[in-house]
């Protein structure tokens, strides 16, 4: 107990230099960090996220744009053909159930009514608008977390090798994604010989929040792994070297996870909150 003690005030002592040092050479974190940030994005992490955005590249949703190892905001006219479409969707829907196969009004309204049905319709409609809508207010918090990530790999030296179980688990979630949601349906309307493509699409719009949840569990593994390994070359070094550039290095990597772990919460909080009260509403209309 005594030597848990003892470690953890060397640390707090250690970090608290750490960080009178940095401002004592009149950089302030924040002002290091952009020293250091840019925006290539190297080929190890690239391979992390390419399962997640080529699946939303099929809804027009990226959150990012990669392009010649470098990562950029969508463009505007990106941002407003996805949301175009995803209204165009919506209104396309509706009017198909309603003029093309001639449903009855009175029992349409009258489902509408039911409290399940009602719950259902607003959750998606709010889930879909929420994913396009975080997509732009967040890209800027969006592409920072995706530099700090490569920024932390680099520090700590984390390469493909390091990574090849979260890139096998990412997409072999993906795959899982499209093999119990979509793929299923699809065989069969095909089977019934009732290919609805506006219920296939509506499936693609939903797997997108399934698309969302894995890719904040990815990001909370990743930065766990990240925080791992900071804490072994933290422990490996804290007796060996007195090296000021390293632990100026070792402070400014601490607040960039931390940052990192509070832009997720920032941008992702409301997409956990809402696929929590979703899965519990279909619980509870199950039973």
């Amino acid at each position: 107990m005594c030597s848990v003690l003892n470690m953890y005030k060397y640390i707090r002592n250690k970090l608290r230099c750490a960080r009178e040092a940095v401002l004592i050479d009149g950089v302030s974190p924040a002002a290091y960090k952009e020293v250091l940030f840019d925006n290539i994005i190297e080929e190890d992490l690239q391979s992390l996220l390419k399962p997640f955005n080529l699946m939303t590249a099929l809804w027009i949703g990226k959150k990012y744009t990669i392009r010649d190892n470098f990562i950029t905001f969508n463009s505007n006219v990106y941002n407003y053909i996805g949301i175009t479409l995803c209204v165009a969707f919506l209104i396309a829907r509706v009017s198909y159930r309603l003029i093309v196969e001639g449903i009855d009004l009175d029992s349409f309204a009258f489902s509408l009514l039911r409290t399940n049905a009602m719950l259902d319709l607003i959750i998606f409609l709010f889930g879909i608008l929420l994913t396009y809508s975080t997509n732009i207010i967040h890209s800027y918090h969006n592409i920072l977390l995706v530099l700090n990530v490569q920024n932390a790999l680099r520090i700590l030296k984390i390469n493909r090798k390091d990574l090849r179980r979260l890139t096998v688990y990412n997409w072999t979630t993906i795959a899982c994604i499209w093999a119990f949601f979509f793929v299923p349906h699809v065989f069969y309307s095909m089977g019934t010989k009732r290919f609805d493509i506006f219920e296939n699409l509506g499936i693609l719009f939903k797997i997108s929040f399934d698309v969302n949840m894995m890719y904040i569990i990815f990001l909370v593994n990743l930065l766990e792994k990240i925080l791992h390994e900071w804490i072994r070359n933290f422990e490996k070094s804290m007796f060996k070297t007195s090296d000021e550039l390293y632990w100026k290095k070792m402070l400014y990597l601490y607040l960039n996870v931390q940052e990192s772990y509070q832009i997720v919460e920032t941008v992702f909080r409301t997409h956990v909150s809402l696929q929590y009260h979703y899965s519990k509403f279909l619980h509870t209309e199950s039973v």
